[in-house]
């Protein structure tokens, strides 16, 4: 499918966002290259395309994930699976997800927004 791909979903945000912090032990919000590599490995999706998976979702290229960068490579890697293809950037509306949801603070607090747009609604009325 060469499809725009769609957007993250609820149900699917929570259940990455609940994997990174299950496996994010020290939490400290970030998650290890070897660490994804190894969560992504088990898609069974070819190299090729989880290299493209990394290279868009370590969005600011520090060669680790964020929480957010953690949830869009997962949302890449379950798009892939379902048969769509995964493009050489990211579509506008996902690339707005990465730049308006970093994480973690620079405090070294938690980030606790979601990537929807309520969360976009919450930080502005606040």
């Amino acid at each position: 499918k060469d499809a725009v791909l769609p957007p993250i979903t609820t149900e699917n945000l929570s259940k990455y966002e609940d994997m990174f912090l299950k496996l994010d032990a020290e939490s400290s919000g970030i998650m290890s290259a070897s660490k994804v590599h190894t969560i992504l490995s088990k898609s069974k999706l070819p190299s090729a395309t989880l290299a493209k998976i990394w290279k868009l979702s370590d969005n600011d290229k520090d060669g680790k994930l964020s929480r957010v960068e953690f949830v869009m490579a997962m949302h890449l890697a379950t798009m892939a699976k379902s048969g769509f293809t995964i493009p050489a950037a990211l579509p506008p509306a996902l690339l707005a997800t990465l730049e308006d949801n970093k994480s973690p603070h620079p405090d070294g607090t938690h980030h606790p927004d979601t990537i929807t747009e309520e969360s976009s609604s919450r930080r502005s009325s606040t």
